[in-house]
């Protein structure tokens, strides 16, 4: 019987030492409205780094919010947008499946509208979406749908380091490439050309063939290359690939190429200027005769 009672205790006094679960608490309040801006989210972060979205209904006192959460745990952070200038925020919460008509008249809706457009929300997406991701990314505008809380920066171009040369003088060798842009045999290998390239070019190969000194192949990497220097701003030995590929195609082109004979044949003609009198006629022409001659001119096949 002593044995016995002896387990009793010992059991209760584990059962003391296990931590019991918080009781959930919950937590309601009212959020003031705000001239100029709308409530995006109430955010509900938890001690852990966590976080989930409240529910909000709007009501004559502002925004009333309220959810279950441990007690003491909660930290609220309410999210506002702007109605007048875009902010970043998306909204979709005006979209119903079931109407034909919408109203569209703040930028979240509008940013809204052409995210459903571009099929990067759907019936799960919440209504809104604040910016929370802090990793810069690297894009072309003309390739990247847009997404939910996107922030624009627009970079006109990348200022790579462009070398000025003599096309005519310059002849292809490895000299020139560590005369005129040295900084590719500073190439650590890294790799990060070829992850960023917008083209999916293999960026680091082609490096390695001008490091060589094969301007054929280098320009046959890359021949894709539009020139937005994404590659370059990751580069950590500061190489203007860019530039480096349009030097290699020039070499290429102007002392590798197999040479085409009626291209140059042509050129030659318009440099003696065979066709002067016909161009400069052509120029006074009213605009609707050069209409007609074009959409009926001989087509070679």
């Amino acid at each position: 019987m002593k044995r016995l009672l002896c387990w009793i205790l010992s059991l209760c006094l584990l059962l003391c030492l296990v931590p019991g679960a918080a009781a959930a608490e919950r937590v309601t309040g009212t959020l003031e409205r705000r001239a100029g801006y709308d409530l995006a989210s109430v955010r509900c972060e938890l001690a852990d780094g966590s976080y989930f979205f409240a529910s909000v209904e709007e009501t004559a006192a502002g925004y009333a919010y309220a959810f279950d959460c441990p007690a003491g745990t909660c930290t609220v952070k309410p999210e506002y947008f702007s109605t007048t200038v875009w902010d970043g925020a998306v909204d979709i919460s005006w979209y119903d499946a079931s109407q034909t008509v919408f109203s569209i008249d703040t930028p979240a809706k509008l940013a809204g509208l052409a995210a459903l457009v571009n099929g990067q929300v759907d019936a799960g997406t919440p209504d809104y979406r604040i910016k929370g991701d802090r990793e810069l990314k690297t894009c072309l505008a003309c390739q990247t749908k847009v997404e939910d809380n996107m922030y624009v920066a627009t970079l006109p171009f990348f200022p790579l380091v462009k070398q000025v040369y003599d096309i005519e003088k310059i002849k292809p060798s490895v000299q020139i490439m560590m005369q005129l842009y040295p900084e590719i045999y500073a190439c650590v290998g890294c790799n990060a050309c070829t992850k960023s390239c917008t083209q999916n070019l293999n960026v680091m190969q082609y490096i390695a063939y001008a490091q060589r000194g094969e301007f054929d192949k280098c320009a046959e990497e890359s021949f894709d290359c539009v020139m937005c220097g994404i590659c370059s701003s990751r580069c950590p030995a500061g190489i203007s690939h860019p530039q480096v590929a349009m030097l290699a195609r020039r070499l290429n082109g102007k002392y590798l190429a197999p040479k085409t004979k009626h291209l140059e044949k042509r050129v030659q003609e318009i440099q003696d200027g065979a066709y002067t009198e016909l161009i400069e006629a052509l120029m006074e022409k009213p605009i609707e005769e050069l209409k007609e001659l074009y959409n009926n001119r001989e087509i070679e096949k």
